[in-house]
């Protein structure tokens, strides 16, 4: 037959050809098939998702959203090759059918594609570079510690599973950044800080994808560690503490300038407003010069300074802070940890 609208032969009994049916219906092709696809095993992401079969399929829905027509009821389908996701970018052939009011009109198409590379989780995970969480050891003084290596080094060694789970571990100046390949045993590890040290950790997630169906998730745990030593000052809703010691779960404090003794618990610290002062920089151990029933005659390092000192101390050594024109000596550690 041949067509009413341009006087080609039709080869059906449709008075119309399938070229002017197309261009009737206003079917346009825009922009260009953009793949991700995995350097390594040639795996292909689509919406977050990634897929090691049925990937010609997937290409195939994703070749049809390319089109578009004046009706919203018109269907495209699209018979496409096969892409080589190894490759560069390229070119892929699909035949086009365009299906309205019953009718089916097909066209061949020739449709660009752009191929970017990213590894994919498995990829990530056989070389290593896979993970599922970040532990951030951070100190509150806000600089890195030597402190912050030997609590690592404890916590890590606490558990057989958590030494083989941690696929990285980086140094920065605000602390350390560990890998886990597991969120649960990155959590375990969180945890098993803060009944180590006095510490608070939080957790943040964020979707990184989809397997099976079901969405991914990169978890992330804030630790905080109460990096103090005995003599730092620190001030808690702008009144002025020295440090007396450190446990797993309080913190002694000696308030200034009235000496008051405190013990506060992690969760009221880390909630409160502080801040670090100094951290045991103006510490200097004073020597025994005399006793006199409870009180006791000290002197600096250097013997240019000489103290009064109340109270019973089993030592023949004081801790003495300086701190705005004062000199506080500090009462003896009575628990240790």
């Amino acid at each position: 037959m041949i067509c009413v609208n341009c006087g080609k032969e039709t080869h059906s009994e449709k008075p119309v050809c399938d070229e002017c049916r197309i261009k009737a219906l206003g079917v346009k092709r825009k922009g260009i098939l953009n793949l991700v696809a995995c350097p390594k095993c040639g795996a292909l992401k689509t919406y977050k998702r990634w897929l090691y079969s049925v990937k010609k399929e997937e290409i195939g829905k994703s070749i049809v959203k390319l089109y578009s027509g004046r009706n919203a009821a018109i269907q495209i389908e699209v018979d496409n090759d096969e892409i080589d996701l190894f490759s560069e970018d390229g070119a892929i052939d699909a035949e086009v059918s365009v299906i309205a009011d019953d009718s089916r009109s097909t066209f061949h198409d020739e449709i660009p594609y752009s191929i970017s590379k990213e590894s994919c989780p498995r990829c990530n995970k056989a070389t290593g570079s896979y993970f599922e969480a970040i532990v951030q050891i951070r100190g509150i003084t806000g600089a890195y510690s030597p402190l912050l290596d030997r609590v690592f080094d404890h916590a890590a060694d606490i558990s057989d599973r958590t030494r083989p789970n941690i696929t990285k571990v980086t140094r920065r100046n605000e602390g350390l950044d560990v890998f886990f390949g597991s969120f649960k045993i990155a959590e375990a590890f969180s945890r098993k800080l803060t009944e180590l040290y006095f510490s608070l950790y939080s957790v943040t997630k964020k979707l990184s994808g989809r397997s099976n169906g079901l969405d991914l998730y990169r978890y992330t745990y804030l630790v905080r560690l109460a990096d103090l030593y005995r003599g730092a000052v620190v001030k808690i809703s702008e009144t002025p503490y020295i440090v007396l010691s450190v446990h797993k779960r309080t913190l002694t404090l000696m308030g200034l300038p009235d000496r008051k003794v405190i013990v506060i618990d992690s969760a009221e610290f880390f909630s409160s407003r502080f801040r670090v002062i100094d951290n045991g920089v103006n510490l200097e151990s004073y020597s025994l010069m005399y006793r006199s029933g409870d009180e006791m005659q000290i002197v600096s390092p250097d013997g240019m300074n000489t103290l009064a000192v109340k109270g019973i101390y089993d030592d023949d050594h004081v801790d003495v802070v300086y701190y705005q024109g004062e000199y506080y000596a500090l009462p003896p550690q009575s628990v240790k940890h």
